[in-house]
């Protein structure tokens, strides 16, 4: 599946069916959106308007509808154009009689087939060998038994322990016991005679009229029915949460996996769903481990996110293989952005006057999450201590008290600053471990009487972290482990279920994804936040509204307006409190109740025009919840019926609609509204442009204020949404947005905005999915009031323009907004060059490198433009290997430094960047790029070894004595040395055999990655000697000693073709991220192909060999510039008739390899494809070599039928003749000209001096061959050569400055594109050079040292950029 453009969240139940769905479908489609996304479909409890609590994982709910239905449904879908999202939900079931394989449980126990499905007494040793309880009762057994609410019955043919309308399955051997004590004919009692059935209905009866028998009976079952409430205390199942009716799966078993997953897989096989949302991923005990067995089953190309709940400055697992979390994160940060950090201290002291003193936030979070783990979940924290000591984790168990460990424990769990940690062994993730010495100290704090408990607990975790032993860290890493399952429920219950109910300041940052503690966010922290989304998880649920938020995205739009204007909204509160003491009689609800009361009647109230008849129940309801949830006036097992009916009538009376209440609610909102929409709007476009893939949850298309569920899952009329978008579309397009914004309290506004943003995104598709995140600069008096950013994708823009707190505006705050005088309020452009803007949103146009907003926000203060530059054949790039850029271990590579470096490009106006071939290296060649043992592969050695740390591969500690100090060059064996062994260590950690991506790759790479690994094991099983001189059998590739080989030493190929895996995956995320800052990477194709080289070893009839595989002809060039007695290359000459023969493929493969790693691709030594420099083997130098043909438009004909474009630029230096000419330009392909090869005798008739230029030519200073610039001028020429330069330029020339000299030229010629080597933008000597040719000494070792690159070059280059039109 493809990434979706914009979800819609369907919330399925018995009320609304896949029939129903089939009524919205076209309305979904022409609203834009492009996937349906469903709530779980699988069969649940009768009535559930959720579908959490699943029965049967193998077919769809009947009450919504059928495996045939959904077949129809979805070809109906596919026809609009609409794809399947499905939430499903691997960690639980219902604990249900109606939860088939549950039942199989309880009926027959430990002989039960699915005893190892359930994380329960029954599987593993988490739990205390004992029945399973079943907490399903109103009151003891006893007195259950004794009030006659239980009784054995007799149903469908089985027997059942019945209580009230559930019935629990009697034990097999129960149910035998009592058909064979009367010698019932059908012991199994699935066919009883009426006779049969009247000797049962009697016994049945005997027994249910002794509590004696009956309470025997129940004894003898493979379960114990218990009182609900029991569980607080003990529990012998994993629940979720603290929901009773939910157990939860061993989901990491393979049994359990295949079962609950293989009708999943049956509808993804069949396109009836294309990609799954993971619900509660962080209680299956190993989340990476089932994200990776998810990913096996469904392939690499399924679109998967996951619920994730990320606190703040915490990162989604870099090794999940996934799209990304669902949303809660970017609610977070787009709900805080729109928050105004200015109002914290006003709202901050009213507070606390209003309600009294509060404790600190930090706290209360403790107090809430102590009281869940001691009163809720206290079964589960005994749990975790017996496992404590089961395990032998500690060093002297004996002198440790049980309880008092638990309670360390349950410190432990209190302090956890996370819902958990994904380590699933030890060592944990440096991170991770210094997070857990943080909480360690607070452990200690915590139990200050129970010393010993402390230091042996801690240790045994510390003990973990820097063990040898590898079972002790099992051992601790299964208890740890099991800790970080109950961790998420602490959080989850403690602080999203608890503390947003009590902690109510602003009610706003009391969201999902969101802590009471936040109080907004700095522009340049989103811009920070967003750049890092769309860099590591661009295809994230974008989310505003789920199922699970406590009050709606247009709540929250109102709220955040409070936050702008509080004096308005504290004047507001003293006025109704008065008003209150003086007309209300009843006794008033407690301070911070009445404060909720208050922001949640604001934040909710319907809008004018829209009134709604059902409001005051749904807001009694929601008081209901809320003081249930908070637990301190009331609470769900015992409720304060007399608090709650005083909350009640003081609201009831606060809705009367002539009370004086009501009517200053509503000045208060008509005050506030039109910033709240604004609000709502820009936190609307925000969703659906920022970094992500937006998510409409189902109704949000229109004014939304629903409170917490069950309130946002009501009905949805979409047959008044339809007529809605009717009529959008049949106003006149220049009065649209003015008509809309009249009639603006109906939601018709946010309904065409949606349909708006949504259209833009299918036709800007690279735009948003692959585009870059760029912040833009806002200047003049209101800059505070505006933020702004870009999406840019190669030459395409979408820039994005939004306000904040706008009720923060004084003028503002009495005049109309589309009326404000924005003054010289206006936003930088990211370009230069000449661009003409269209408004997506209106009919605006515009030019310039910079917009005022006056000019944009006329009729709406939100603004969206488009526009693309027209690519300028005339451009700038630099010339900087991999290998080079800084990096703290030796060499350079693909991490953070690679995309700063591509940032720089970007500012400096760079379009070009410029590497040397990028395949791996042989010492043996001297580390040459241009001798390589492959010319398929990547080099391993550029795998940046931070991103494996992320992706938990490898752990930071490893890497500290890896690190390398700054330095210029690059010492080869140091760094073979110590990053390959790390990056083996990587490779052991990693589960390639279950990567689903991994193995795509291995397939989409068949043509040469076998081979590869296979010569790269060979290689290293002969102590690195090259194959010409390995054992006959190996050399010969005889097929059955390979075969052998090759079962033998799987895992050293599996290791070989997984490293290759990971370079291409870093160079792809490096390559996209900057096409989507426009620079192109420009590669380099060698002409040859290392002797030593997987490439000449398997095909050695492609190259000049003799039988026994030594070269017989040897590539190289005549005496020339570089060395009197030419060169010898070491490298073998094509067989080009053989090449020919085979119709060039080898050629079309190794060229489709780099087209797909590189945008344009320099050919090296091009004149060697019209003719090449032949040297016999037993020659003493090149000069004994001659010319032969090459193969010439043969070989690019069938280049250009294979690829259609020629991206190729043509290394045409040295002795080159007019055929290489001709051919070059046969083919429209760039030449190259090198300025250092320009100021000598010839000067004025030269090729290389730009008064010769043409269009087609690509320009350097010099090449990796050359010495820098300065090095040129200061060692390689003459004085007559000096003066001929200082002519040309008209300028006084030194070695400080002529590089940059230079470099001005070159800008300025009329060539199309110039490329300057990084040692010359940086003005380096000699000592800097990349390579010598014909010496073996330095070469290919040059390094820039951290922040070389630094402004004033930058700044430079921009500048060249722009005075010679390469923009």
């Amino acid at each position: 599946m493809k990434a979706p453009l914009a979800t819609y969240r369907i919330q399925f139940n018995k009320d609304f069916t896949l029939r129903d769905l089939e009524n919205v479908h076209s309305y979904l489609s022409k609203l834009g959106i492009d996937t349906v996304y469903a709530s779980p479909i699988l069969s649940a409890v009768s009535g559930s308007m959720h579908g959490y609590d699943g029965i049967n994982m193998q077919e769809v709910n009947p009450e919504i509808g059928s495996l045939e239905q959904l077949r129809a449904l979805k070809s109906k879908l596919d026809t609009e154009g609409l794809n399947w999202l499905q939430d499903i939900v691997p960690n639980h079931m219902a604990f249900d009689p109606s939860n088939a394989w549950l039942m199989d449980l309880l009926e027959y126990g430990a002989e039960s087939k699915y005893k190892d499905y359930f994380d329960t007494s029954y599987s593993g040793d988490w739990f205390a060998k004992e029945k399973l309880m079943v907490p399903t009762l109103g009151k003891s057994l006893s007195e259950a038994i004794a009030d006659q609410e239980i009784g054995i019955c007799y149903h469908d043919q089985k027997l059942y322990v019945k209580y009230f309308d559930q019935q629990w399955p009697l034990s097999a051997e129960s149910a035998q016991a009592i058909l064979s004590k009367y010698r019932i004919s059908d012991v199994d009692g699935t066919n009883l005679s009426n006779s049969d059935q009247k000797k049962l209905a009697a016994y049945l009866t005997e027994i249910n009229e002794s509590p004696d028998k009956l309470e025997s009976l129940l004894e003898e079952q493979h379960y114990r029915l218990c009182h609900w409430q029991e569980t607080d205390s003990q529990i012998n199942f994993r629940r979720f949460f603290t929901v009773n009716s939910l157990i939860c799966l061993n989901i990491n078993k393979a049994a359990v996996f295949n079962d609950v997953h293989s009708f999943i897989a049956q509808l993804l096989e069949e396109g009836l769903i294309d990609g799954l949302r993971i619900d509660h991923i962080d209680g299956i005990y190993d989340p990476t481990a089932y994200l990776h067995d998810l990913r096996q089953l469904c392939g690499p190309e399924t679109y998967i996110v996951a619920e994730k709940i990320l606190e703040h400055g915490e990162d989604l697992p870099a090794d999940w293989p996934i799209q990304g979390a669902s949303g809660y994160e970017f609610l977070a940060a787009s709900n805080n952005l729109l928050v105004d950090r200015g109002g914290r201290k006003k709202l901050d002291k009213f507070y606390n006057k209003f309600v009294g003193k509060q404790l600190s936030i930090k706290q209360q979070q403790r107090e809430k999450k102590t009281a869940i783990l001691q009163k809720h979940m206290q079964g589960e924290m005994d749990n975790l201590c017996a496992l404590f000591f089961d395990l032998e984790l500690a060093e002297d168990s004996k002198v440790l008290d049980k309880r008092r460990m638990t309670e360390v424990i349950t410190s432990l769990l209190i302090e956890f600053p996370v819902y958990r940690f994904y380590d699933s062994s030890f060592p944990l993730a440096a991170k991770n471990y210094q997070q857990l010495e943080k909480v360690f100290k607070k452990v200690k704090k915590m139990n200050p009487d129970h010393k010993s408990e402390v230091m042996q607990f801690v240790e045994a975790l510390r003990r973990a972290q820097v063990s040898d032993s590898e079972d002790y860290k099992k051992r601790a890493a299964t208890f740890f482990t099991r800790c970080m399952q109950f961790a998420g429920p602490a959080m989850a219950k403690g602080v999203e279920d608890t503390l947003m109910y009590t902690y109510n300041r602003y009610l706003g940052s009391n969201e999902v994804g969101d802590h009471p503690e936040n109080f907004g966010l700095l522009v340049e922290d989103f811009h920070t936040l967003m750049a890092a989304r769309q860099k590591h998880w661009p295809l994230a649920l974008n989310g505003s509204s789920t199922h699970d938020t406590k009050r709606a995205e247009d709540t929250r739009s109102r709220l955040q307006v409070i936050t702008a204007w509080p004096s308005r909204w504290i004047a507001a509160v003293k006025k109704w409190h008065s008003i209150l003491e003086k007309t209300y009689d009843g006794p008033f609800p407690h301070p911070n109740d009445e404060y909720t009361i208050y922001q949640s009647l604001y934040g909710a109230y319907p809008m004018s025009g829209e009134e709604d008849t059902t409001f005051e129940e749904r807001f009694l309801a929601f008081l209901t919840k809320y003081l249930r949830e908070g637990k301190e006036r009331s609470d769900w097992a015992t409720p304060n019926e007399e608090y709650e009916d005083t909350v009640h009538q003081f609201a009831r009376f606060l809705l009367q609609p002539e009370g004086k209440f009501i009517k200053s609610l509503k000045d208060l909102l008509r005050s506030f509204n039109d910033f709240a929409v604004i609000n709502s709007l820009a936190q609307l476009t925000l969703k659906f442009t920022a970094p992500g893939v937006p998510d409409v949850y189902q109704g949000t298309e229109l004014w939304d204020f629903s409170f917490v569920d069950p309130d946002n899952r009501r009905p949805v009329d979409y047959q008044k949404r339809r007529e809605y978008l009717d009529d959008i579309t049949k106003i006149p397009h220049q009065n649209r947005l003015a008509n809309l914004w009249e009639e603006r309290e109906n939601g018709k506004i946010k309904l065409w905005l949606l349909h708006t943003l949504a259209q833009l995104r299918h036709s800007s598709t690279e735009a948003f999915e692959k585009g870059s995140y760029q912040p833009l600069p806002v200047e003049g008096k209101y800059q505070q009031h505006v933020m702004a950013f870009a999406r840019q994708y190669h030459n395409k823009s979408i820039v994005v323009i939004l306000p904040l707190h706008l009720a923060g505006i004084t003028k503002l705050q009495q005049n109309q907004l589309r009326d404000f005088d924005w003054e010289d309020t206006r936003v930088i452009l990211p370009t230069q060059a000449a661009i003409t803007w269209k408004s997506v949103l209106y009919t605006g146009e515009g030019s310039g490198g910079q917009v005022n907003l006056n000019e944009l926000f006329q009729e709406l203060p939100i603004a969206v433009l488009a526009y693309e530059i027209a690519p300028n054949p005339r451009r700038a790039g630099i010339l900087m290997h991999i290998s080079s850029l800084p990096s703290a271990y030796g060499i350079g590579d693909l991490g953070d430094s690679a995309f700063s470096f591509a940032r720089n490009l970007h500012a400096a106006g760079q379009r070009f960047w410029q590497v040397l071939p990028l395949n791996p290296l042989s010492k043996q060649q001297q580390y040459s790029p241009y001798s390589t043992l492959s010319a398929m592969a990547g080099n391993p050695l550029f795998i940046d070894l931070q991103t494996l740390v992320k992706e938990n591969l490898l752990h930071e500690e490893e890497l500290q004595q890896q690190l390398a100090e700054a330095s210029n060059n690059i010492d080869y064996d140091s760094v073979v040395s110590s990053k390959m062994p790390c990056l083996y260590q990587a490779f052991e950690r990693a589960d390639p055999s279950n990567d689903a991506a991994f193995s795509a790759f291995c397939s989409e790479q068949d043509f040469w990655i076998n081979d590869y690994a296979l010569f790269m094991s060979l290689r290293q099983y002969h102590q690195d000697a090259p194959w010409h001189e390995w054992a006959k059998e190996y050399k010969e590739r005889d097929p059955q000693a390979l075969q052998l080989f090759t079962h033998e030493n799987k895992k050293l190929l599996e290791r070989e073709k997984w490293l290759q895996y990971i370079f291409f995956k870093q160079w792809a995320q490096l390559k996209a991220y900057c096409y989507g800052l426009n620079i192109e990477i420009l590669g380099d194709i060698p002409i040859y192909v290392g002797h030593d080289s997987a490439d000449v070893w398997a095909n050695r009839h492609l190259f000049a060999l003799d039988n026994n595989g030594q070269i017989k002809e040897m590539a190289g060039v005549p005496p020339d510039y570089f060395n009197a007695d030419g060169q010898q290359w070491g490298m073998p000459v094509f067989r080009w008739a053989n090449h020919k023969k085979e119709g060039f493929q080898w050629w079309v493969a190794r060229v489709k390899q780099n087209l797909a790693l590189f945008d344009q691709v320099r050919l090296d030594h091009f004149r060697a494809f019209a003719a090449y420099w032949s040297i016999p083997a037993s020659a003493e130098t090149a000069a004994e070599g001659e010319w032969k043909t090459g193969p010439g438009r043969d070989l690019f004909n069938r280049l250009k039928s294979a690829f259609g474009e020629m991206p190729f630029i043509a290394e045409d230096l040295g002795d080159i003749d007019d055929e290489v000419y001709a051919l070059r330009d046969k083919y429209g392909l760039a030449g190259m000209k090198v300025l250092q090869f320009a100021f000598g005798d010839d000067l004025p008739q030269s090729p290389h001096i730009p008064h010769h230029y043409r269009k087609n030519f690509v320009v350097y200073t010099g090449t990796h061959d050359n010495n820098t610039t300065v090095g040129w001028f200061k060692a390689d020429i003459d004085q007559n050569s000096r003066s001929r330069l200082q002519a040309y330029l008209s300028s006084t020339v030194y070695a400080k400055n002529v590089a940059d000299l230079l470099t001005k030229v070159a800008y300025g010629s009329v060539a199309n594109t110039v490329i300057i080597p990084m040692q010359d933008v940086l003005s380096l000597g000699k000592k800097h050079r990349m390579n010598t040719p014909s010496s073996t000494v330095s070469n290919w070792s040059w390094r820039m040292l951290p922040n070389a690159f630094k402004q004033p070059k930058i700044q430079q280059l921009k500048l060249y950029a722009t005075l010679y039109d390469r923009l």
